[in-house]
């Protein structure tokens, strides 16, 4: 029996293995690791629909400048002067409102500047953006005989 005794001592030493609290320790660690990677992630989507939302901006701008030169005679641009519009894309709505400056940047043209805002969620709360864009608008002149 004591050959036995010996024996299991022996094993018992020998044997390599992890106890509770090295356990938790590494569970510990991961859990910062894990931590640290879902509040990057989170911001890293974050900024991507803050960008998703400044492109369907510049898109709308450009829609309505385009839209502007299609219907709007060059007498009649003056009536856009401080107009109000609004678009919904994808849910998301965005308000323009247009600023006319007639005879600038020289004479026989029209600067219209066109600028979108919208209400963007960010951390639980809403934020205001917005973004501008200008085009010039020139007068067709008769050509002399």
């Amino acid at each position: 029996m004591t050959n036995i005794k010996k024996t299991a001592r022996r094993l018992s030493r020998c044997q390599n293995g992890v106890t509770l609290v090295e356990v938790m320790v590494a569970a510990f660690i991961l859990l910062i690791a894990f931590a640290g990677l879902t509040q990057i992630y989170t911001r890293g989507r974050t900024q991507i629909d803050l960008e998703e939302n400044r492109r369907k901006a510049t898109s709308v701008a450009q829609a309505r400048i385009e839209a502007i030169r299609r219907t709007h005679d060059y007498d009649d641009l003056i009536n856009l002067d401080d107009r109000i519009t609004s678009f919904v894309v994808d849910g998301q709505t965005f308000q323009i409102s247009h600023n006319v400056t007639v005879d600038s940047p020289e004479t026989h043209s029209t600067e219209i500047q066109i600028t979108v805002s919208w209400t963007a969620s960010l951390q639980g709360g809403d934020v205001s953006r917005s973004m501008s864009c200008s085009t010039i608008f020139g007068r067709s002149l008769a050509c002399p005989s």
